[in-house]
């Protein structure tokens, strides 16, 4: 009888074991040593909110910990070849559309909105764009800058990598994306950083770094007032930013600002960008922007319904309190919570204004955003065709065009069949045309080395045409050729001959 109950006590014991649900065992595991790091974070927290001394040493720390979670920054700021080719005026204010480059060949799209008639210098604010394909042109983020601008701000919104005129994966001969535009491109690109053990994220904050650059070179801004802000992946940017760059004096990240711990729950997944290996090992919570950022004015931009919960957005507003109080500036960090889902929404776009007059002007007010147009896609881009890859040059496709032209012996004019191709050419021809001609003079044809060095010469001489100027001397059906506008008139004969 013992042995009969032992042996279906043992069965029972098997059936239960072999319906266990093993389908959740890995997320438990991360999610159980995540809550033990967690809970450590939780008391070194309590340990720096109770001496300022010590919360300092743990900005330090954080800091220094953030810049190693992205692989660092680049060493050196390398000349950013602003190019103005349009503007759009409009009552009030103009919108100056750029061209920079944050690293070289790494082309940023942007737009530059002044207000007309001011005198002296103004505050700025930086404008970084979240998850919308359209990017500076989306609408809502449109409504904010033109909110900005109408209150003396000058403003600068820029393309991120894979969003607006920025697709990485952008195919000019098909007009298709080989990668989708946005996060999907972004966790590409960041898993083949994660394998150099670096972050897409550097890219994204060097990109904000260069654009304040910018925006302080103008003689109409002052540099010691600049804000920045941004929604979803725009309020990522503005959280890296705060921490990254010690110039910007006041900051309104919108509908991203949780807690890790909370988010976790939620079984969502992030951005390549959003994701920092180590963080949560290593303590580094949504809090922690906030408190490497004290005593700076901070505003948190919060929506009731958003995939980023509003209860890890109350819990960091708490711990960013607490550190600001440290610091006697209790009034220098609030939360606005509207009611909606994950947008930069109106009520917000109100508050942002309102928040950067008080700290940036000095003025408190009620605005209140009126009813405006906003501008369309296409008149707002930097480029004919709207996309760097079809209408910027890539250096690497133009030293290959070069090589082979120069092997060839048709150098002395370059026959393209876009006009990506042609720009590409031209651009490299420009830039590194007189290092090849230097090394590679001798074996060129002799009868015509000097008539093709003096060419040369003029061409190094002169300035590449702008876009708009190369993109009208077709010659034939989609042949396109390459022209400088100081190159001999006997250039120019060549070319009819051709």
């Amino acid at each position: 009888m013992v042995t009969f109950v032992r042996k279906v006590t043992m069965l029972k014991r098997a059936t239960a074991l072999s319906w266990w649900d093993v389908t959740d065992e890995l997320f438990s595991h991360i999610k159980a040593e995540a809550d033990r790091h967690f809970a450590q974070e939780e008391r070194d927290k309590e340990e720096a909110f109770s001496d300022l001394a010590k919360l300092k040493e743990r900005q330090t720390r954080m800091w220094r910990l953030f810049l190693e979670m992205i692989g660092g920054l680049p060493e050196e700021r390398t000349p950013l070849q602003v190019q103005e080719v349009g503007a759009v005026r409009r009552e009030g204010y103009v919108i100056r559309k750029l061209i920079f480059q944050s690293l070289p060949g790494c082309y940023v799209t942007a737009n530059l909105y002044l207000p007309l008639g001011i005198s002296g210098k103004r505050p700025a604010v930086l404008f970084c764009c979240g998850h919308a394909e359209e990017a500076k042109a989306y609408p809502p983020y449109q409504r904010v800058m033109i909110d900005l601008v109408s209150q003396g701000f000058v403003v600068l919104g820029f393309d991120p990598v894979g969003q607006g005129e920025r697709k990485s994966y952008f195919d000019p001969k098909t007009g298709q994306e080989l990668i989708g535009w946005g996060t999907t491109e972004h966790d590409y690109d960041g898993n083949r950083c994660y394998l150099t053990g670096t972050n897409i994220a550097r890219y994204f904050v060097w990109d904000g770094i260069r654009a304040l650059d910018y925006l302080i070179s103008r003689p109409e801004v002052d540099p010691e007032r600049i804000g920045v802000t941004g929604t979803s992946g725009g309020g990522t940017q503005t959280c890296y930013l705060m921490v990254a760059d010690e110039r910007i004096r006041a900051a309104v990240p919108c509908t991203f600002i949780t807690s890790r711990q909370i988010y976790l729950k939620t079984g969502n997944p992030h951005d390549a960008e959003q994701n920092l290996l180590g963080a949560i090992q290593h303590g580094f919570n949504y809090d922690d922007f906030l408190l490497c950022f004290a005593p700076r004015p901070v505003l948190i931009g919060a929506v009731t319904y958003d995939f980023f919960p509003i209860e890890g957005t109350l819990q960091t507003f708490e711990r960013a309190r607490r550190a600001y109080k440290l610091y006697g500036a209790e009034d220098k960090v609030e939360l606005v919570v509207v009611t909606g889902e994950h947008e930069y929404a109106k009520k917000l776009r109100e508050a942002c204004v309102r928040w950067f007059c008080l700290h940036l002007m000095g003025k408190k007010m009620e605005f209140q955003e009126p009813e405006f147009e906003v501008e369309s896609l296409e008149t707002l881009w930097c480029l004919p065709h709207g996309q760097v890859r079809i209408d910027l040059p890539n250096p690497n496709e133009g030293e290959a065009k070069i090589s082979s032209y120069i092997r060839s012996g048709k150098w002395k004019y370059v026959v393209c069949h876009s006009y990506a191709e042609a720009h590409d050419f031209q651009w490299y021809a420009i830039s590194q045309l007189k290092p090849l001609l230097n090394k590679r003079i001798k074996p060129w044809d002799t009868s015509r080395s000097e008539r093709y060095q003096e060419l040369l010469t003029q061409m190094l001489k002169s300035q590449p045409l702008g876009c708009n100027e190369l993109y009208g001397r077709p010659t034939g059906p989609g042949v396109y050729l390459l022209l400088h506008q100081h190159a001999p008139s006997e250039f120019y004969r060549w070319l009819e001959e051709v």
